[in-house]
């Protein structure tokens, strides 16, 4: 079992207040895009990783989503399963039980439970939340990250050499129908020390995997345990950030197949964080090694009819849609 890794991954921290979401879309210009885009594509040819600083998302809010997914998860699974996310082809929303997952399909079950959110699947399928407070947190914060994410694009676009609004054209529809991007309340519970025999061979609490839009904004609380693979095939943990409002953005494969390796969606997993004085433990206990993890995944897709490839003349990738990408994808996905 893989509990503790000594390395950790220093991730670059870009600036973001002079494209925070305090300030209007109408005074944003194309010389800040081009300023802060020589930075972020930098950090993410070095690393595949970076962290956004006083990009104006509100950590109050952040605080109040994590609460409120908190107290949905510590319910009785039964309770739990009236949300399930359906089995449906292209559907995603409501709740996905623990060990159901496995984002490396060659290992066994993910050791977590996540909530998805698709808006559009909502409205369109008359869904019904958990709650009131759970509906409102919820999408208010995915209001602030699609924002977030929509003035990245531009960044992104910039520094690869395209016009600013090249992927807002075709991330037009994220929240409706036709795009597919999610926001996941991810949970890993606390485990004790009786439930690590358990543990299978190769078990994560979230297997190796890249992911698989074009870009994804996490927040996430101070449990360590997320780690990226280096350039030199060796797994590192992921420095933590100074807030919870800070933002870790990584690449996805599709982003990945436009750029043509040029940018790449780095492997990641989350592993099991044990005390450091775990062989000092009391055996005749039950003491939980492994407190409680979470965090708030936004997974930003194209617009399913959106023809993904590379900007180059020649290219490693053939063309392919958002939607059957996606579909592929989630068909390893879940067992």
């Amino acid at each position: 079992m893989d509990v503790r890794n000594d390395e950790s991954e220093f991730i670059p921290s870009i600036d973001f207040s002079l494209l925070s979401l305090d300030i209007e879309d109408s005074d944003l210009n194309l010389e800040l895009l081009e300023l802060i885009a020589e930075h972020v594509m930098f950090a993410l040819r070095n690393t595949g990783f970076l962290y956004l600083k006083n990009c104006g998302l509100q950590e109050e809010l952040i605080r109040r989503v994590n609460s409120t997914c908190e107290e949905f998860f510590t319910l009785a699974a039964e309770e739990k399963s009236k949300f399930s996310r359906s089995k449906e082809e292209g559907r995603n929303h409501g709740w996905v039980a623990f060990g159901v997952e496995s984002l490396d399909p060659d290992k066994p079950a993910d050791l977590k439970e996540a909530f998805n959110v698709n808006p559009a699947e909502v409205e369109q399928y008359s869904m019904q939340w958990p709650n009131d407070p759970f509906q409102q947190t919820i999408e208010e914060l995915y209001a602030q990250l699609k924002r977030l994410s929509l003035r990245f694009l531009r960044v992104l676009a910039v520094g690869l050499g395209q016009e600013d609004s090249f992927f807002l054209d075709n991330h037009s529809s994220i929240g409706e129908k036709d795009n597919a991007t999610a926001l996941r309340c991810l949970f890993y519970p606390p485990m004790k020390q009786s439930e690590f025999g358990s543990v299978k061979e190769g078990q994560l609490r979230c297997g190796e995997h890249s992911d698989y839009g074009s870009i994804t904004l996490l927040v996430t609380d101070d449990v360590a345990g997320l780690q990226v693979k280096n350039r030199d095939g060796n797994f590192v943990d992921i420095s933590r950030p100074d807030s919870c409002s800070w933002v870790l953005v990584n690449l996805g494969d599709l982003m990945q197949r436009w750029t043509d390796d040029s940018l790449v969606a780095a492997k990641h997993r989350v592993v099991f964080r044990t005390p450091p004085d775990i062989a000092d433990v009391d055996s005749n206990t039950d003491s939980i090694l492994c407190p409680k993890r979470q965090s708030i995944a936004f997974f930003v897709h194209p617009d399913d009819a959106t023809i993904v490839k590379s900007f180059a003349e020649s290219s490693k990738y053939p063309p392919i849609s958002a939607a059957q990408y996606l579909k592929e994808r989630f068909e390893k996905t879940y067992k």
